[in-house]
């Protein structure tokens, strides 16, 4: 995530994950996450996430 950051400082990353422990979240936000996305969540998670976000639909 550093990396994609660093070559993508504007570019909002959302992280798609089966880890649910809080420690995972932290990380994830601490090294410039936009999103954390359960697995399990469903399409109706990662479309709400997606739009708190801004990200851009690709067409």
């Amino acid at each position: 995530m550093p990396i994609l950051k660093e070559n993508h400082p504007s570019t909002p990353f959302l992280i798609f994950t089966a880890y649910s422990e809080d420690h995972y979240l932290i990380e994830a936000i601490c090294h410039g996450a936009a999103g954390y996305v359960l697995q399990d969540g469903g399409m109706k998670q990662v479309l709400s996430c997606r739009q708190s976000v801004n990200v851009p639909t690709v067409r």
